[in-house]
């Protein structure tokens, strides 16, 4: 039984690996800043690329797999710019619903209409009965 930690031979071999994951951050840390990246906006317009990402080297990728990951993108981008398009079309169907719903309302604005619909009712009743004789 140790009495003190400091003593632990585990206390001791943990406060060193976390000394060295702390190093190793550090060291990580003044690399990326030293060398910013190109971040990707988050417009759903402009499309990301990896340009900005040096490849430390090239892979080869076996030819059915490249397919398969091509054939996945494009649909993918298929699938994103008809739900681009949806969106859209909601979008706007929700601002004429919108718009409708406000003009159906009962409000200020609805009674200023209706003053004016009085308005023009009572003289054409007036002009009908004018003309109109007894």
């Amino acid at each position: 039984m140790y009495t003190k930690q400091s003593q632990n031979p585990n206390a001791k071999m943990d406060r060193y690996h976390r000394k060295r994951r702390r190093a190793d951050t550090a060291a990580n840390q003044s690399v990326t800043s030293e060398t910013p990246e190109q971040e990707c906006s988050m417009d759903p317009e402009q499309e990301c690329s990896m340009d900005h990402c040096p490849a430390e080297e090239d892979i080869p990728v076996p030819k059915r797999e490249y397919d398969d990951l091509n054939l996945r993108y494009s649909q993918l981008q298929e699938e994103y710019v008809n739900l681009r398009q949806e969106f859209d079309t909601l979008r706007a169907e929700n601002v004429k619903l919108k718009e409708e719903l406000q003009k159906s309302t009962f409000s200020y604005t609805t009674v200023d209409i209706l003053d004016d619909v009085v308005i023009v009712c009572g003289a054409l009743t007036n002009l009908c009965k004018s003309v109109v004789p007894k």
